[in-house]
């Protein structure tokens, strides 16, 4: 009924076990794809990834597949599915052996060309040289799918000296076919601040544009850039919306539309506490003003009761963008929701 309500459609595990770490990409046209870390079945140091489809918006889901097999020592993390311009499913995760350090890394990558009913052998790309986390630190974020079909993987790395941070970059992962490359979008200030919720992500829209979304402190404030390649590939130098308020943003979340425009979130302590506001790219390479989004500020003391959750979101359909966030506003954290339409070409 439009989501004014809903029902249960299913649970995952039946009746024993644990899970987490869930993504969801949709189509239009009804599909749907969940996939999740289970430890079902298995001692929790195990880790399996699952997914599960429908095909009847939600009215039915099929039964779990397994995608990817942990073991005693090789961990699955952080999964995440997009839906290509074909119909094709892709999945992502990372896996790594973990012995007291993080001793071997890869990115794991399967897709589904049968509406998810069966899934391809998994491949595995080592980032171990990457992930070497006595001098390093690697990450891997959000995925994306490009006009051409190309496979896009947002990434962070952080380079260390005897616990001191060097350097840090932003990284966009490109899987063409059977090879797997990563280029730099950005050099990056480092602190601990900006490692924690500081997920970059890319959008790609069907035009064949791509936006790369992160946070940086060039200017001692943490500002929300954006890089833009109208060709999917060669980026702009990165720009923020704006800066040099004295502001700190956090919590940033970006989608494409089918024009091209690229939509983002994010939080925004300008008034002294927390607010969301948003921002676009618009089809012919130009910024919006920004805008805030919520119609109160709130706070975050870190209890349990006043948390902020680890993301916002932005997703678009049709002529609207829907946000969605956490606010604290009334004393305790609640799911807040707003509407506007997209802004004109």
């Amino acid at each position: 009924d439009g989501g004014a309500t809903f029902e249960r459609a299913g649970e995952y595990p039946s009746d024993d076990g644990y899970s987490g770490d869930v993504a969801l990409a949709a189509t239009d046209e009804g599909d749907a794809y969940l996939v999740w870390i289970d430890y079902y079945g298995r001692p929790e140091a195990v880790s399996d990834l699952y997914a599960v489809a429908t095909h009847d918006h939600g009215e039915s889901w099929g039964e779990p597949v397994r995608v990817a097999e942990g073991d005693d020592e090789l961990l699955v993390d952080r999964p995440w599915v997009a839906v290509g311009p074909d119909g094709t499913v892709h999945v992502k995760w990372m896996s790594y052996v973990y012995n007291g350090t993080y001793e071997e890394m890869w990115i794991g990558y399967t897709r589904s060309g049968d509406g998810g009913v069966t899934f391809d052998p998994p491949d595995a790309f080592d980032v171990s040289d990457l992930a070497n986390y006595d001098d390093y630190t690697y990450s891997n974020y959000a995925l994306a799918v490009a006009a051409d079909g190309d496979v896009l993987v947002s990434e962070q790395f952080l380079e260390y000296e005897s616990g001191n941070s060097l350097a840090s970059s932003v990284r966009l992962g490109r899987l063409e076919g059977d090879e797997f490359d990563s280029d730099e979008i950005a050099e990056t200030y480092y602190s601990r601040d900006l490692k924690l919720n500081a997920y970059p992500m890319a959008a790609a829209a069907p035009t064949g544009r791509v936006c790369f979304a992160y946070l940086d402190a060039l200017e001692r404030d943490i500002d929300l850039y954006v890089a833009v390649a109208d060709d999917g590939e060669d980026f702009d130098p990165p720009e923020t919306f704006e800066s040099g308020v004295g502001s700190t943003q956090a919590l940033p979340w970006i989608a494409a539309d089918a024009d091209g425009r690229c939509h983002l979130i994010w939080l925004d302590n300008r008034s002294g506490d927390w607010e969301v506001w948003a921002a676009t790219v618009r089809p012919d390479g130009t910024r919006s003003p920004i805008e805030r989004v919520s119609d109160a500020s709130f706070t975050e003391d870190g209890s349990p009761e006043q948390w902020l959750g680890d993301m916002n979101s932005i997703a678009v359909g049709g002529s609207m963008r829907y946000a969605v966030w956490t606010d604290t506003r009334e004393g305790e954290s609640a799911i807040y929701f707003s509407t506007s339409p997209i802004e004109g070409p």
